[in-house]
């Protein structure tokens, strides 16, 4: 009895399937490119207020002894409260983190900046009031900008002997803010 072939012999080649496959690999890598936001969020400073106290101290004292005689002496001090703006691009929330600022002198020397911790405002502030105004706003430690929602307040640095005569011949100055598990975003202190 002779063999019967029911289905015609198969051409199969299998560069269609893999032609296809990189095709729907193609589509869905630039569904994926372009749907995707390219930047994590957008820091920036929207206004900044200096606060530079000279400090007089009249006398030394050490060890429980005061020094009669001794030459006055002075510190300057920096404190720049900086309004910042932060709008998250993600579809997740971001966690500002901990915040960094550097100066360039120009001289080209690199100054760097103290942040303020919110806790810390209260007995800052028995000391210079007159910050009170400008801190109205400051953005807590535990802060978390929503999912395409902006979150803004005052960020508080302090740059140890600075005064603001060198602040205001600076090169350039930068605010770095480091996220928790996302790249850190700077923006230029004006």
């Amino acid at each position: 009895m002779p063999d019967s072939v029911l289905t015609p012999p198969s051409e199969y080649s299998p560069l269609r399937a893999v032609l296809i496959s990189a095709l729907v690999l193609a589509v869905v890598g630039v569904a994926v490119f372009f749907l995707n936001p390219r930047k994590t969020a957008e820091l920036k400073v929207t206004h900044e207020d200096l606060f530079a106290p000279h400090i007089k101290y009249a006398a030394m004292t050490g060890d429980g002894a005061h020094v009669v005689g001794a030459a006055e002496q002075g510190e300057d001090d920096l404190y720049v409260v900086a309004t910042v703006r932060l709008e998250n691009k993600l579809r997740l929330p971001i966690f500002p983190n901990s915040w960094a600022a550097t100066m360039i002198t120009p001289e080209d020397t690199v100054a760097e900046a103290t942040p303020v911790s919110p806790q810390e405002y209260p007995r800052l502030l028995q000391s210079f009031p007159q910050l009170a105004p400008m801190l109205t706003h400051p953005i807590a430690s535990d802060a978390k900008a929503a999912p395409g929602k902006t979150i803004e307040g005052t960020v508080l640095l302090l740059f140890p002997n600075v005064t603001a005569d060198l602040w205001k011949k600076k090169k350039s100055a930068a605010l770095t803010l480091t996220l928790a598990h996302q790249d850190p975003q700077t923006a230029v202190l004006p």
